[in-house]
């Protein structure tokens, strides 16, 4: 969906979401806990990068 060239001639192709696309949790400059919203719905299969290890996993 990036218009990577090499994508078209992998064995695996491994779509993460990007950064947009995920709900996660991070420390701001004040040391302090935030959590985030996923802005956008991934395009087609892409998927948290969490859910792509736990798939190779098993």
């Amino acid at each position: 969906s990036h218009g990577d060239r090499g994508a078209t001639v992998a064995d695996v192709v491994l779509a993460g979401a990007a950064y947009t696309e995920k709900v996660g949790s991070y420390a701001n400059t004040e040391g302090r806990a935030q959590q985030t919203g996923a802005a956008l719905t991934p395009p087609g299969m892409a998927r948290p990068d969490w859910k792509i290890l736990r798939a190779l996993a098993e």
